[in-house]
């Protein structure tokens, strides 16, 4: 005997401080929340990684600078 699978749309509150775009919105209302979890990672992985590469560029213009001053002594 198989198991009838029950479905049904989960109305989750928005919060009043957070502005979302209307296309967002309406995107996000249609999704279930295992899709927008992983777009939320997503989003912030990319954040990490641009982050992680502005420091990488500043640490490297240190080090070159480090190592022009100490050249001459």
């Amino acid at each position: 005997m198989s198991r009838k699978r029950r479905v049904f749309d989960m109305d989750m509150p928005f919060e009043d401080n957070v502005q979302a775009e209307p296309a967002a919105a309406a995107r996000d209302a249609r999704r279930g929340p295992m899709a927008t979890a992983i777009s939320e990672t997503v989003e912030s992985t990319r954040e990490r990684a641009r982050i992680e590469a502005e420091i990488r560029a500043e640490n490297d213009a240190l080090a070159k600078e480090h190592v022009r001053l100490k050249k001459p002594g």
